[in-house]
């Protein structure tokens, strides 16, 4: 489609979390994880420049 997108590919859901279905679940443990990924991808947006300090043009 042409269109830029992101995707956080640590979220909360494994294998037999049944996405999308009557009965999803997400497993308590994951939730830690996907929620230090989700600020440090946040932070990193927020902040303009890359991981290697260049600024956003």
């Amino acid at each position: 489609m042409g269109v830029p997108g992101l995707m956080a590919p640590d979220n909360a859901v494994y294998y037999g979390c049944a996405a999308h279905a009557p009965n999803e679940h997400i497993r308590f443990e994951d939730i830690a994880p996907a929620v230090r990924y989700l600020v440090a991808l946040l932070m990193e947006l927020g902040s303009g420049t890359n991981n290697k300090g260049i600024a956003a043009e």
